[in-house]
């Protein structure tokens, strides 16, 4: 019941989430360039492309706002395409994608002496919702820093690719507790999040940093328990937002600029 009640919420969280996410799509959807004048005649409907670096639960609102047709209320066409090892960033810069789904962090590195940065339109996940897994038979003593700290030393942790929100907030932790998470750990970093299952699961780590849907996997696979550490912990955290390239933004016929958060 608790379960279902919990879904439920989700759910509701999701759809209003979904409903203001059209609404500032459908802003800045309106740019001259990204629709060809065929696509225009034929179906009256733009066209956009969002690039994901992973398929997450996280990203609930955009998958609801497709599925149910709310883009399409709106004269969206909005496919999403996935793109890892940070390829989901550079495919906004090479022109490939529309927009990006990710982390604030991933897109201060593409902006790098880039003369047309990407910028935030539209937030979507609002707490860092990731947690760190352990391989079956390993455990903290306690949730103290102190056993956190222990067990954790020494560890071959998969922490997902090198500039993305995981890894860093994996380094972030271990930095708090004291740790130098060049010497005091093994920090592994696959280019795909999706890999976190297979690679504890084959022995080639020992601590995962994961989401879901890869946390119920892991489960069902029998390769980890519950989670025994969540960075949702820490509070307000903008961990995935929506970003277009500025110029897009300039160019949008509704107000250029009024969807820049």
């Amino acid at each position: 019941m608790k379960a279902r009640q919990t879904f439920s919420r989700r759910l509701i969280a999701a759809s209003a989430a979904a409903a203001l996410l059209v609404t500032a799509f459908a802003g800045c959807g309106r740019v001259k360039q990204t629709i060809s004048t065929e696509d225009k005649k034929t179906t009256g409907i733009k066209q956009l492309v969002i690039a994901e670096p992973v398929h997450l639960i996280g990203y609930l609102p955009l998958y609801m706002a497709q599925r149910e047709g709310y883009f399409r209320e709106q004269g969206l066409d909005i496919k999403v395409i996935q793109a890892t090892g940070g390829t989901h960033v550079t495919a906004v810069i090479s022109g490939s994608a529309w927009g990006v789904i990710g982390g604030v962090d991933s897109n201060a590195l593409g902006n790098k002496g880039n003369s047309d940065p990407i910028t935030a339109v539209a937030n979507c996940v609002n707490r860092a919702n990731v947690y760190l897994v352990a391989k079956k038979g390993l455990a903290p003593k306690s949730k103290s820093q102190a056993d956190l700290k222990a067990f954790l030393k020494g560890k071959k942790i998969v922490a997902g690719r090198h500039g993305g929100s995981p890894n860093l907030l994996t380094r972030y932790l271990l930095l708090q507790l004291g740790l130098n998470p060049e010497k005091d750990t093994q920090i592994l970093e696959p280019g795909d999040a999706a890999t976190v299952v297979s690679m504890l699961q084959n022995g080639n780590g020992e601590i995962g940093n994961g989401a879901e849907p890869q946390i119920c996997d892991g489960i069902e696979k029998n390769v980890w328990n519950e989670p025994f550490y969540k960075f949702t912990d820490l509070g307000d955290y903008s961990y995935s937002v929506f970003g277009v390239k500025k110029s897009t933004i300039q160019i949008s016929e509704l107000w250029p600029g009024h969807f820049e958060l």
